[in-house]
Order: structure tokens, then C-alpha cells, then sequence
């Protein structure tokens, strides 16, 4: 009868629980972060050398592993030099996100910089519609010439997200094919998560690509080194419970995130029901990470999850991961704010009470203090009037308590609302579209981002909704699949935030293009007085609303307004920027 030996291995701690004979028994050992797999190998050897709990016969086990390798590289930002190659005027998607604050009521918001920074992120001239459809044709000379552009950079890694790819993903193939002959582990988002939501397609796709090349790495290196030990069957735990041989987890990492953190809510649901409890909240502090999860009864299960603050889309057990284990490390930042993570003492040097690392942690203050600070409670509110009101008081208070308020931000929401009718195809021949007004009517509202304030402390953040709860935007590929218009631009308006010792948010540029005649009314702000600056920073830049018809001539329109557009007809919402604080350097 084979046995089973289940192995997890953190970020601090590596363990092991063996089941042979219907007897369990357990053991426990460090990390070894550096190599991952040698903890595991050690750990092999330690445990047939205890006379009392031999193992059974190597070839006889079948190891079930989880892991968090990919859990901690994006956590702590130890993945490989990734780029992204998507379609053009949307490389900056990681970047607005979906346009939300992590903090609605932090004067100072700081949002964690995406997985790629701006110079490795690539535009391609290629575009489908939201039937799949070419409207323009992907050129392989284009590809090599980012390809080329991409390797002298020393990228490693390459995640490729065009729009409307899981429809057709004949541009992603060309571009992985070519990726993959000059050696560079590829992930094409037909493969990864082929489905739409642009957003959350391109970050789970770019974390993919991140992650790859480290756990490919270490997957290879374990199988290879069990089976010198005679163990030929490794299966390795899924984010959603389940599991896949290594060559498909180290292909689709990403879907690995949460494979330790799925083994523990599966292991704690399985112990409580048997204890009589199947409602529980499971807890598990690692010395990196903390997973928790709720259990009404089963196991929840859900499409996206959270690994620190990035979405990751896939099937998974609900389960939330924070980087802030038992190791996390705190310190205090330029500001003289306390932050904890997500960095993380590790196995070694280890909490500093453990006397041989210096770096105090979240059990060095567990020791210390033996409490945990409760949470808050928030409130929330959102109108357009509670909007001006927030931006007059902080106005108000700004030359009295320059050093507490930030800059001015982009002000109230940029209102966009489109409505008509879906057209119906009169004529079509040779390739020209004649349409008209159709029986039924559509509504579309959609409200832009803009740039924050900057505050005596930090940089504004960019394409964020400022003054007011988050509203998150709507994924092009769902506007394009049900509306009339298609969007050409979605894009950080670089340089439109003012200077200062910080500079304020950008705001967004961002386009759309009619297919059928509609009404579009406007409700903007701050088109004619800019963002104030403050403490000697610099003003942030106007918004603009820009109609260009489709006979060639431009307007721009007030900041509040109705107009009427035909099919050709491009409407570009340039959002304002924040202030800058403090006298430029």
C-alpha cells in the first residue's frame, strides 16, 4: 500500500506530515529560502533517521507538495525581469488597475508599483474587435523589433495580453512562438486565463510570467533531485485544492499562488468538521505571509483572489494572503510611519529573539507587547457634492496646515454618459459597413480617474478617483462586447501631474470611437482652473475634453454639456492631474 507524504514549504518553516500504516505524524524544520528544495531533501533525510517513525520505502511514497514559492516571490517582488508586449494605447492598464485607492480615508495613498515598470511594458500595432475580427493585422517584423528591443534589456520573462485574445489568439501565438525561439519563458493570456476583463486577464497573466522562471526553476530542480532519493511521484498542490504534475505547475505557475494556503484551509475544514464545528475561520500565520479564510459550512471557493494587493483571476479556495507573517520585518519609513512587510526575516537570520538576526518582527512584538492592535471600522459616502465640500475644506485648511494637507486633486468624478440606439446592418459590401438605429436603445455611464493631491509625505497617486469612495471602471473588452463604441486609449496622462518635492498623480487619457450615432453628455470639473499647488509645488495640468469628428474636425467641449456623434466620431476625456507639494528639489 503506497504511502502518502504531504510537504509544505514556506517561507520560514518546511513541514512535513507523513500518513503510512493509518498512522500520521508529523515534522518540522527551517527553510532554506535560498534553495527551497534542499529544505526539502534535508528534511527527507531527518525524518528516516528517527528510529521511532522510519519512512516506508522511497519508491512506495507519493508526495503531495505545496508551496509558496510563488506566493512570496510576488509578495516580496523576487520574480524574474519580466516585459509585457499588449495592444497598442493600453500599456498602461497595470497601472490604472481598476481605478481605485487601496485607502479611501489616507490623506497620502501609496499603491505598490506594478510587477513591470513602464520601460518593459510594449505596445504592438494590432487590434481585434469584440467579435474577434481583425481590424488590424499583427506584423512579425514588428514582433522581432520588441523582441530585440526587449532582450538587450535582459528580460527573462514575457507576458503577452492583446485585446480580445481568448475570442482569437492568432497575435498572441505569433508573438509567443517568436518569444520562445530566442529562449524566453513565455506567457500568451489565450493560455493563462482566456477570458475576458482586460485588467484582470493582463495582471494574472504578467504574474504568470513573473513567477515562471522561479518556480519552473525549483520544481525542476526538486523532481529531479527526489528521484536521485527513488521517489518518482510528485504532484504539486493547486490554488484550488487540487493538483497537477510539475511540468504543468511550472507552465502555469500562477495557478500554484495559493497552493500552500489552499492545503491549510482543506487540512483546518477537514480537523473542525471532524471536532463537530463546520463554521469556522481558518488563520494561518507563516513566517511570511497570513492566509485566512472563511468556512460557512464548506469550503469557499471563488474566480479571483488576492496575493498582497494583486488580483490574481483562476479557480482557487477563497482565501486571503497579506504579507505579514510571523517574520515580517518593521520599520519605520522616510515618513516616520510604522510599516511591516513584506519583507520577511525568513528562517534565517529569523526573528531578532531568536539572537541571530537584528531586525525586530511581528513575533519579536508578540513577545514583547503579547497583543495584536484591532482593526478599524470605516465609513463611507458618495455624492457630487460631498466631493466639492472635502475640496473647499482642505483649500480652506491648506496655508494654515501646510504640512498635513495635500495638494489639489483632479476634483469631482469625469462623468461620461453615452446613450442611443444598437445600430442594426443595413448594407454590406466589399467590405464597407453601412449601419442605422436599431429598435433597442443603450445606456452607457462611466466615470474617469484623474491624479491625486500630493501630501508632505509621498508622491499623489495616478488614475485614481479622489475625494469619494473607489468605483471601479468597467473592463473594455465587456464596454466593446456590449456597446456601440470601441476604445482606442486607455492610458496615464504622463507629465500632467505638478512638480514639487512630490509630485502630483497624473491623470488619464482615455478615447473612445463611435459605431453608431449617439448623445453624449459631460459632467467634468477643473477644465479651466488647474489643481492647486501647495508648499511651493507646482500647479497639475487641466483636463481637456476633446471631440474629433469623423470629417476631420476637432472641438473641444465645455466641462459640462450634450453633444451629438456620429459613427467615426472619436470623444478623448483628458482627466486633470494633482497638485505637487513642496518646493522642487
Amino acid at each position: 500500500m503506497a504511502s502518502i507524504l504531504g510537504i509544505d514549504t514556506g517561507g520560514t518553516f518546511t513541514d512535513f506530515l507523513l500518513w503510512q500504516d493509518g498512522r500520521v505524524s508529523v515534522y518540522k524544520r527551517p527553510s532554506t529560502p535560498e534553495d527551497p528544495a534542499r529544505g526539502v531533501l534535508e528534511g527527507l533525510h531527518e525524518m528516516a533517521a528517527r528510529p521511532q517513525e522510519p519512512l516506508a520505502a522511497r519508491q512506495e511514497l507519493e508526495v503531495a507538495h505545496g508551496s509558496t514559492v510563488a506566493t512570496n516571490a510576488i509578495i516580496e517582488r523576487k520574480g524574474a525581469k519580466t516585459a509585457l508586449i499588449t495592444t497598442h494605447g493600453f500599456r498602461d492598464l497595470l497601472v490604472i488597475g481598476r481605478q481605485t485607492r487601496p485607502s479611501l480615508y489616507d490623506l497620502s495613498p501609496r499603491r505598490p508599483p506594478p510587477l513591470i515598470p513602464d520601460e518593459l511594458r510594449l505596445e504592438a500595432e494590432e487590434r481585434l474587435d469584440s467579435h474577434g475580427q481583425v481590424l488590424q493585422r499583427l506584423d512579425s517584423s514588428q514582433v522581432e523589433r520588441l523582441l530585440d528591443e526587449l532582450q538587450a534589456q535582459g528580460v527573462e520573462s514575457l507576458a503577452v495580453c492583446f485585446l480580445f485574445s481568448f475570442l482569437n489568439p492568432d497575435h498572441e501565438r505569433l508573438v509567443a512562438e517568436a518569444a520562445r525561439k530566442r529562449k524566453l519563458f513565455v506567457s500568451p493570456s489565450h493560455e493563462v486565463l482566456p477570458e475576458h476583463r482586460e485588467y484582470e486577464r493582463t495582471t494574472t497573466t504578467v504574474a504568470n510570467a513573473y513567477v515562471g522562471p522561479v518556480v519552473s526553476r525549483y520544481l525542476s530542480r526538486l523532481e529531479s533531485q527526489l528521484r536521485k532519493e527513488g521517489i518518482v511521484s510528485l504532484r504539486v498542490m493547486g490554488s484550488s485544492g487540487g493538483s497537477m504534475s510539475p511540468q504543468s505547475a511550472g507552465r502555469l505557475a500562477v495557478r500554484t499562488a495559493l497552493s500552500g494556503p489552499a492545503g491549510g484551509v482543506a487540512g483546518a475544514f477537514q480537523i473542525a468538521s471532524a471536532a463537530g464545528f463546520d463554521r469556522i475561520i481558518t488563520l494561518d500565520m507563516g513566517g511570511t505571509s497570513t492566509d485566512v479564510s472563511l468556512c460557512p459550512g464548506r469550503i469557499g471557493e471563488r474566480d479571483e483572489a488576492q496575493v498582497g494587493e494583486l488580483p490574481i483571476r483562476g479557480a482557487s479556495v477563497d482565501v486571503l494572503s497579506v504579507g505579514a507573517g510571523g517574520g515580517s520585518i518593521a520599520r519605520i519609513d522616510a515618513g516616520g510611519a510604522l510599516r511591516v512587510g513584506p519583507e520577511s526575516a525568513g528562517a534565517d537570520p529569523g526573528p531578532a529573539f531568536y539572537g541571530r538576526g537584528r531586525d525586530p518582527t511581528v513575533t519579536d512584538a508578540q513577545v514583547v507587547l503579547g497583543r495584536i492592535t484591532p482593526p478599524h471600522a470605516v465609513a463611507a459616502g458618495n455624492v457630487e457634492t460631498s466631493q466639492r465640500i472635502v475640496d473647499v475644506v482642505l483649500g480652506a485648511l491648506a496655508s494654515a496646515l501646510p504640512d498635513r494637507i495635500p495638494a489639489a486633486s483632479a476634483g469631482t468624478m469625469n462623468n461620461v454618459s453615452i446613450g442611443g440606439f444598437q445600430p442594426v446592418i443595413l448594407s454590406e459590401a466589399e467590405g464597407n459597413l453601412r449601419v442605422g438605429g436599431g429598435a433597442t436603445s443603450f445606456a452607457y455611464y462611466e466615470t474617469v480617474g484623474g491624479g491625486a493631491g500630493a501630501g508632505p509625505k509621498a508622491d499623489g497617486l495616478s488614475a485614481v478617483h479622489t475625494h469619494m469612495t473607489n468605483t471601479m471602471n468597467t473592463p473594455v473588452e465587456a464596454l466593446e462586447i456590449a456597446y456601440p463604441f470601441r476604445l482606442l486609449e486607455y492610458a496615464v496622462r504622463r507629465g500632467s501631474g505638478g512638480g514639487g518635492r512630490h509630485r502630483g498623480g497624473d491623470g488619464i487619457r482615455r478615447t473612445w470611437e463611435f459605431l453608431a450615432p449617439a448623445t453624449v453628455s459631460l459632467l467634468t470639473e477643473r477644465r479651466r482652473r488647474r489643481p492647486w499647488g501647495l508648499a511651493g509645488g507646482d500647479d497639475g495640468a487641466t483636463g481637456r475634453n476633446l471631440l474629433r469628428r469623423s470629417t476631420g474636425e476637432e472641438l473641444e467641449l465645455p466641462s459640462k454639456g450634450e453633444v451629438k456623434v456620429q459613427p467615426g466620431d472619436r470623444l478623448t476625456l483628458e482627466t486633470p492631474g494633482g497638485g505637487g507639494w513642496g518646493t522642487p528639489p
